[in-house]
């Protein structure tokens, strides 16, 4: 961050603050700060939230503020937000004589908020206005700017539908990070709450300071509300991606025929032959839209798979370009959720990754409990076999988008029905 202010904490990290009302803040913090907790541990990002009876003035909303070493880390957090404001706007529509804080004002829009200075406000509008059209048109997305401005501060509203949300607050982050060392960066992204009186008050040196050991929630000050049932992420059928409607021409797999392993031989190409049939019949676009597994894995494992403070998790995140979370773990449960959303051949690789983590743990609990015992490696090498032949795969299907970008548009078909969420076991 900018040097005006970085001797408060001694912290130089990106920052994104949103500001949610009391019942989206105690979703987010989870049962005894659980869900919070779990979310810092994946993204390796810090949460602080403003206390009780703290909110940015003017409004009855609490300012949440998302710091990380990563730019893009902290937008995994906000996945988790979006969602929440959807199942809450969802519920607004059932009670349609109260005040909405969800909802926007036209059918199925919902209503994202968060504060930023007046130089990223700026940044946000562009040059006559041309980011803001940008993020409109690509988005479908009204982004609204508050003319007033508190302590630096200044809110912006994103309303659209899910879909376009996600993409308008990528976009929205975007420029609010260009803004990262620039004057007044670092006081804004450190200031966490205001006073009765609409003066700041900054985050403390611990908790812009974090590491691993100390980025756990500190559960002091919450009341009861705050700490009410643990609420699993919602999920539902995703929206089909746009883009043109045609078929697919993929070639034969004829360079794919086997997948040679060292000290392994070779692998019955049979199921990429399957795959590559198949997707060879989906319309255009449909293999981009978004798609969502699910599988149940034991909770003592979950640790193992996201890793130090969540580096291997943000790992197939990064690899594989999809959203990769695990639910909180429920009361009298020993399973945990474990939730993958993307493109359909980048999903199915992301959970290959996941299963291959998930056998190497297995295999070093086996050989460090009994060393005598040789673990059975032949799952393993199917889903790093698996792995592979997607790899090549989706490197085709590459190829193929390039080819068809080159000759033109492809041959319309009858539109197609988005996809369902699928269902898979580990």
């Amino acid at each position: 961050m900018g040097g005006d202010a970085a001797g408060k904490g001694g912290s130089r990290r990106f920052a994104f603050k949103a500001l949610c009302p009391n019942e989206l803040i105690a979703r987010m913090l989870g049962k005894g700060g659980s869900r919070k907790d779990q979310l810092q541990d994946e993204t390796g990002c810090r949460i602080i939230i403003s206390g009780r009876d703290e909110y940015f003035p003017g409004t009855r909303f609490r300012v949440l503020v998302i710091l990380g070493d990563n730019a893009e880390a902290m937008l995994g957090v906000l996945d988790h937000l979006i969602a929440d404001i959807i199942e809450f706007g969802k519920k607004e529509k059932l009670n349609p004589g109260t005040e909405a804080e969800f909802l926007g004002p036209d059918p199925n829009t919902y209503v994202l908020r968060c504060v930023v200075t007046k130089q990223m406000s700026s940044a946000i509008i562009g040059p006559k206005g041309n980011n803001a059209r940008a993020i409109r048109e690509e988005s479908a997305c009204k982004v609204v700017i508050d003319s007033n401005v508190t302590s630096g501060h200044q809110q912006v509203k994103l309303i659209g539908e899910p879909r376009g949300l996600h993409l308008a607050l990528q976009m929205v982050n975007r420029h609010i990070q260009d803004q990262f060392g620039t004057p007044g960066y670092t006081d804004w992204s450190t200031i966490k709450s205001f006073d009765r009186s609409g003066n700041p008050i900054h985050c403390s040196p611990g908790e812009l300071n974090f590491g691993r050991a100390d980025v756990r929630h500190d559960a002091r000050g919450y009341d009861a509300h705050e700490e009410r049932e643990r609420e699993r992420t919602p999920r539902g059928p995703a929206a089909p991606a746009p883009g043109p409607r045609g078929r697919v021409a993929i070639p034969p797999p004829s360079s794919l025929t086997t997948v040679t392993a060292p000290d392994r031989g070779e692998v019955d190409s049979s199921l990429l032959t399957a795959l590559v049939d198949t997707a060879r019949t989906f319309p255009a676009g449909a293999l981009e839209a978004e798609y969502t597994i699910t599988c149940e894995l034991p909770s003592d494992k979950v640790g193992l798979l996201i890793g130090k403070r969540g580096e291997d998790v943000q790992r197939i995140r990064k690899a594989t370009g999809t959203y990769v979370h695990f639910d909180p773990v429920q009361d009298g449960a020993d399973g945990q959720t474990l939730t993958i959303r993307g493109p359909m051949l980048k999903v199915y690789r992301a959970h290959a990754l996941l299963m291959r983590r998930y056998h190497e743990t297995t295999a070093d609990v086996v050989q460090d409990t009994s060393p005598a015992v040789v673990p059975d490696r032949k799952e393993e090498q199917r889903v790093q076999d698996l792995e592979a032949q997607l790899q090549q795969l989706q490197r085709q299907m590459e190829e193929v988008k390039q080819m068809r970008s080159s000759t033109g548009p492809p041959t319309m078909a009858p539109r197609a029905k988005g996809p369902g969420k699928g269902r898979k076991g580990r």
